[in-house]
């Protein structure tokens, strides 16, 4: 059975996992005084609206949020449909866009639909709040990753036109 959520606001967001607990994005320190390396800090993105269970994808933040904020939203805004394998566990995440609505299904998650342009919007913001959390430390953003976001935004734009 899939969980609709026809009305009311797309929350995408990511939390880190810290010592075995999720923190959430708004309650992490700095990225400066995140300790050990944030190239192998594990995560999840979390997807929220009104009527659906929580859609929470885990897996090494950054190959989830270059995965699934990113790469994914381009194949989905340009082709219709797009699948992502996680990166450090077995499975995977998957997107189709049905008319208005996007149908969010995969391995973990829950089998939800929400409003496509608000899923794909979201998603991308919540990508680049990672990388302007990320960016507080002295490691640089790969430039592949700055290109990933490019597309990904001409993307949304192209799909919202």
């Amino acid at each position: 059975m899939v969980a609709d959520a026809l009305t009311g606001p797309v929350h995408v967001r990511f939390d880190v996992r810290r010592d075995g607990t999720l923190v959430a994005e708004d309650d992490l320190p700095p990225a400066s005084q995140w300790p050990g390396s944030l190239d192998e800090a594990y995560g999840r993105i979390r997807i929220s609206a009104p009527g659906i269970p929580d859609v929470t994808p885990e897996d090494e933040l950054l190959a989830l949020v270059t995965n699934v904020c990113f790469r994914l939203v381009s194949a989905a805004a340009r082709q219709g449909h797009a699948v992502i394998s996680y990166f450090a566990s077995y499975g995977y995440f998957r997107v189709d866009i049905e008319a208005s609505l996007a149908r969010i299904s995969g391995d973990a998650v829950p089998d939800v639909r929400v409003p496509a342009l608000d899923l794909l919007e979201g998603l991308v913001e919540c990508g680049r709040r990672y990388l302007r959390w990320r960016s507080e430390t002295m490691t640089s953003i790969p430039d592949e990753l700055v290109v990933e976001q490019a597309v990904a935004e001409d993307a949304v734009r192209n799909f919202r036109n």
